[in-house]
């Protein structure tokens, strides 16, 4: 009579960073050691180190020290990586660039406060195994 078992596969960036977790039914023929060996043979996501990133969707520079520059959280988990950010108008227009995120978008164009509306990111990451891209909005209010 098969056996089965609940076996939880782990997904990790290059970075060690936990991407995702997944539950799946493996037979056991008599010891957890042969499961486990089943779960490594089953095909996993491809994941990219972009996926790690999760960039915030608001920012609300009005100086009140909250959400005041645009935040990318997990960005300092990729290493090895290359990334190059680009903020976007609606009609496309460049507003933020950085190769480093060392200094954070503020809300502003070339030293001018943008409207409060909807802008637009790309942020494109460099690996030894390819580029990796994340796109999304970012809702600007005053």
């Amino acid at each position: 009579m098969l056996n089965f078992k609940k076996v939880w596969a782990f997904f990790f960036c290059g970075s060690g960073m936990l991407l995702s977790a997944q539950n799946y039914d493996v037979h056991e023929k008599g010891n957890s050691k042969e499961a486990a060996t089943l779960v490594e043979s089953l095909p996993q996501e491809q994941l990219s180190p972009a996926d790690a990133l999760q960039p915030f969707n608001m920012i609300t520079p009005n100086g009140d020290g909250i959400n005041d520059t645009w935040q990318i959280g997990n960005i300092e988990s990729l290493r090895d990586t290359f990334y190059n950010i680009k903020v976007f108008t609606k009609a496309g227009q460049i507003v933020f660039e950085s190769k480093d995120y060392v200094q954070e978008w503020d809300g502003s164009y070339q030293g001018e406060a943008l409207l409060s509306g909807t802008y637009y990111y790309h942020i494109s990451v460099t690996d030894n195994k390819g580029v990796s891209q994340k796109t999304g909005i970012i809702t600007l209010m005053r």
